[in-house]
């Protein structure tokens, strides 16, 4: 496989190069850059551009001597960007994308969309929930060549909007970095569960209808989502109600937390479009809560975070403008 391969252009094209004064570099040596920022690895850089390691690091070392700056260093088993490297990458990532827009537009018929590759992120709770939909919706709607869906916790997702890999993302958690644009998306409401044999059921005189307090749920051990997701963000501010909260077991994933509650006595509390099928099918329960307040703190918004620093592509335009009117469609959270 040849690296850096795109196969509408020619091979002189492919070697276009900009000059200023006497600065010489070429588009592969910036699509060799853009994916050893986004990775920090060589291997994983290579793999992601499709060629080999050592024709990735002869790029590289090709555009630093062009540029007669370093661009990376070696930071225990990474790699980072220099402070040079950190001017670079948006510029370099806005060309590389322009040079995309571009091309599309010119083999695109005069009547099509000019919709091409586009990498978005989305936090776990949603990318569960919803991305399927969307991603599907959006498809049908628009023509795309190729969509790269990331998965992680709402931090890892953030730091990747704010190092240009992605156009857009979905989130549940907090975005406080002020280098990235937020705006309010999806209305979303977490549930307190336990499973249908749960001692705090059977303790209850009548389980229809009976809520519970504070005080009986902060003498069970809970199952929560692990540190630096949004989800138990919100558990935890809503818990505050509780005092202490005895977090028992933490899960990375949605699926796993359910069959950890659904098997013993824990008390779970996630996003009632997660759990929804479930509650209807009664493989768990849905705890009502006394207080307000923790009430009030389980409902939360699910945010879309865009990098304002980064080119916005015809396909991220679109894709965004999209997801605000595919947004409205949906409900509250209620399931």
């Amino acid at each position: 496989m040849h690296c850096f391969n795109h196969p509408e252009v020619s091979v002189q094209d492919r070697e276009m190069t900009h000059r200023t004064g006497r600065v010489r570099f070429s588009l592969r040596q910036l699509e060799a850059f853009r994916a050893l920022a986004s990775t920090g690895s060589l291997v994983r850089a290579a793999d992601e551009i499709g060629c080999t390691q050592s024709a990735l690091s002869m790029a590289l070392r090709e555009l630093q001597q062009a540029l007669g700056v370093a661009l990376v260093q070696r930071s225990g088993r990474r790699l980072v960007l220099t402070a040079a490297g950190e001017r670079l990458l948006p510029r370099a990532d806005e060309l590389l994308l322009r040079v995309d827009d571009l091309r599309r537009d010119a083999d695109a018929p005069s009547d099509a969309p000019a919709v091409g590759r586009l990498s978005i992120g989305a936090s776990r709770t949603i990318a569960t929930a919803l991305m399927p939909q969307l991603v599907t919706d959006f498809r049908h709607a628009v023509r795309t060549e190729r969509i790269a869906l990331s998965i992680g916790n709402t931090d890892e997702v953030l730091a990747r909007v704010a190092g240009y890999e992605l156009d857009a993302a979905f989130v549940e958690g907090e975005a406080l970095d002020p280098r990235l644009q937020r705006e309010r998306w999806l209305k979303d409401e977490l549930v307190v569960f336990v499973r249908p044999g749960h001692p705090l059921l059977a303790s209850a005189r009548s389980a229809a209808g009976r809520r519970f307090s504070p005080a009986e749920l902060s003498r069970w051990p809970w199952a929560l989502r692990e540190r630096h997701s949004g989800t138990r963000e919100v558990v935890l501010r809503a818990a505050a109600a509780m005092g202490r909260i005895d977090v028992g077991i933490e899960a990375t994933d949605n699926e796993v937390l359910k069959r950890l509650v659904a098997l013993d006595d824990w008390i779970g509390c996630l996003s009632r479009r997660v759990v929804a099928t479930d509650l209807r099918g009664g493989s768990l329960v849905e705890l009502a809560l006394t207080s307000q307040r923790m009430r009030n703190a389980l409902r939360r918004d699910f945010l879309m975070v865009l990098n304002p620093a980064r080119y916005r592509s015809a396909a991220a335009s679109r894709l965004i403008d999209f997801a605000r009117r595919w947004a409205r469609t949906q409900g509250a959270g209620r399931a």
